[in-house]
């Protein structure tokens, strides 16, 4: 499930709309996801993908997949019941993220209690989310000032 809202949002109200993304997302571990990654087509996951991103630029009122990308940062959330860990992600190229650049070990993880209240979760996310790294951006920024030197 993907959650997007507004950078003004309380601490609180962000903290509680995790709460509800979580409640309401699967529990997947990768025993559980062969099965289903041995039966996916490379083409249905593009497909899937592309209906994804369209979707997206439509509700969101983006004009294109650059104007949508460009700065978004990504963060992953797992909670076993007694701890929720937020990993931050490097956003490495207009449509992808991976952990280059940060710590060694997830040392940039957030690591909560289950039971931290929404106000403590959503300062947490915000942590989270400030540690991302936008390696995108910084090469667009570079470029674009490499250029204006020509």
């Amino acid at each position: 499930m993907v959650l997007y809202c507004n950078n003004d949002v309380s601490d609180d109200i962000l903290g509680g709309l995790l709460i509800d993304v979580l409640d309401h997302s699967p529990t997947v571990t990768l025993r559980s996801l062969q099965p289903e990654a041995d039966s996916l087509q490379r083409p249905d996951m593009d497909k899937f993908y592309e209906q994804w991103v369209a979707k997206h630029l439509e509700v969101h009122g983006y004009k294109n997949r650059k104007a949508f990308f460009t700065n978004l940062l990504h963060c992953s959330v797992t909670d076993d019941g007694e701890k929720t860990i937020i990993c931050p992600s490097n956003h490495y190229v207009l449509e992808g993220w991976n952990n280059d650049g940060l710590a060694a070990g997830g040392v940039d993880n957030i690591v909560i209690p289950s039971t931290s209240k929404k106000e403590e979760l959503g300062r947490a996310l915000r942590l989270a989310f400030a540690k991302c790294i936008d390696g995108y951006a910084e090469k667009q920024r570079l470029a674009a000032e490499k250029k204006q030197k020509k």
